[in-house]
């Protein structure tokens, strides 16, 4: 059974870096084969990986909120163990203490036609605190960005993929600030300068002009999509966008652990983009 498993999941292996492969040599988005080289770099760790291991990895990766403010998971191994639905005993607290080490010291690493992924799954520190064993972790940035890009979009994939890449890249940045909008309570609304895309979107110019036409052109297109941009402006002498978002829905407020009677809720039932 072990050796069908093991040939499945090299054959997928394969079949997915001769895509990324050939998606490279066509000239495709970098994005888009990062992503595909992410998945790679994934699988290859995966294969040395435990039922507990990759359950302990979907666990702390279902934190989006973590995510979205960036900031560490403290939990004690005692809430980690019985979230698991592991039996409550020393053997077992053992188990994921152990697992969090080995989790913490992988690396996630791949590269192909000059191209190159180097990060981690995660990192963590386990401590005792008050006779208490606790655990720090903090997820490892490369596949926080792909469970962002993934995960907090309830919008259709062919919008997305449709999106200019400044679009794209700006799409994830502000459903981020978006989303820590609404677990903050704050209002939809927000002043970002010009110099703060640099954070988002690498500048190849220096010339304000052609830093603020991207980022307008970007605007307009998520929000004649739909996408997260319900309005905005520029103040030219302050170098400033003014943006308002569109409120989150009820199932995007779900995602955040956060119930539907927060002041920053969509009102209709559910959101939907216009296609």
């Amino acid at each position: 059974m072990f050796d069908q498993e093991d040939k499945d999941h090299d054959n997928i292996l394969v079949k997915l870096e001769k895509m990324t492969y050939l998606e490279i040599k066509r000239g495709g988005k970098s994005d888009k084969f990062l992503d595909m080289m992410t998945q790679i770099a994934l699988l290859k760790s995966v294969k040395y990986l435990n039922s507990v291991d990759v359950n302990i990895i979907r666990y702390y990766y279902t934190h989006l909120e973590k995510m979205v403010l960036g900031e560490p998971i403290n939990k004690t191994i005692y809430q980690v163990v019985t979230d698991l639905g592991m039996p409550n005993t020393q053997q077992y607290y053992e188990v994921v203490e152990n697992s969090l080490a080995k989790l913490g010291s992988m690396n996630l690493s791949y590269d192909i036609e000059g191209n190159s992924i180097h990060g981690n799954l995660l990192g963590c520190m386990i401590y005792e605190e008050d006779g208490v064993k606790k655990a720090t972790v903090y997820l490892g940035s490369i596949l926080q960005a792909v469970v962002l890009k993934k995960s907090t979009f309830e919008y259709d994939e062919k919008i997305f993929n449709s999106l200019s890449y400044d679009s794209q890249q700006l799409a994830i940045w502000f459903q981020k600030r978006r989303y820590r909008a609404a677990i903050n309570n704050d209002d939809y609304t927000e002043a970002i300068g010009l110099g703060i895309f640099s954070t988002a979107i690498y500048w190849n110019t220096k010339r304000k002009d052609r830093q603020r036409s991207r980022v307008l052109a970007s605007l307009e297109e998520l929000q004649n999509k739909n996408l997260i941009i319900k309005n905005y402006s520029y103040d030219k002498k302050l170098f400033q966008f003014n943006v308002e978002y569109i409120p989150l829905s009820p199932r995007e407020l779900s995602k955040l652990e956060l119930n539907n009677s927060h002041n920053n809720m969509l009102k209709e039932p559910e959101y939907k983009v216009s296609k």
